[in-house]
């Protein structure tokens, strides 16, 4: 008798289960993120308290320019480790690095960040992407200046504000 048991369980498993083939599941990649070491004119680090003036990590907002308007940037999942679009974070043997989640829509090949560090300044990051395979960044502009493209070798870009 038990053995009839696990037939007919089997059995409804196997019946259950069914070859949809509109299920696709493809997984997309997303590369809409920047790594950023910020410093001053004296080549001191921002985000690390020890330097003069320095900046609370608090203080960041990020704004995603969606249909010509900027929006205030915040995710509200669960577990997100950057609600608010950014980290701070370790790179290799540098100590306080940004990583800020730069504005991605899958229709837009280019799109605008503005990075509110604090009451006194904003800065702009504007990006393109490659939509062929997944979703890629192409190209990285601060303030209307390149930082970076696919074809630099990937490594945390240093910003001098000035």
């Amino acid at each position: 008798m038990k053995n009839y048991k696990v037939f007919v369980i089997i059995l409804a498993m196997m019946f259950s289960c069914s070859k949809n083939e509109d299920m696709n599941f493809a997984a997309v990649a997303v590369d809409s993120y920047f790594d950023f070491l910020v410093v001053n004119e004296n080549d001191e680090n921002l985000f690390d308290v020890a330097t003069e003036n320095n900046w609370d990590v608090n203080e960041i907002k990020l704004f995603y320019v969606k249909n010509g308007e900027p929006e205030l940037h915040y995710t509200s999942r669960l577990g997100s480790p950057a609600p608010y679009g950014y980290l701070l974070t370790e790179h290799r043997n540098l100590d306080n690095i940004l990583r800020v989640f730069m504005n991605y829509e899958p229709d837009l090949d280019t799109s605008i960040t503005y990075i509110k560090w604090n009451e006194l300044r904003t800065d702009t990051l504007k990006a393109t992407y490659n939509n062929t395979n997944g979703y890629q960044k192409k190209e990285v502009w601060f303030n209307g200046e390149k930082v970076w493209d696919d074809i630099t070798e990937y490594y945390c870009q240093k910003l001098v504000i000035k």
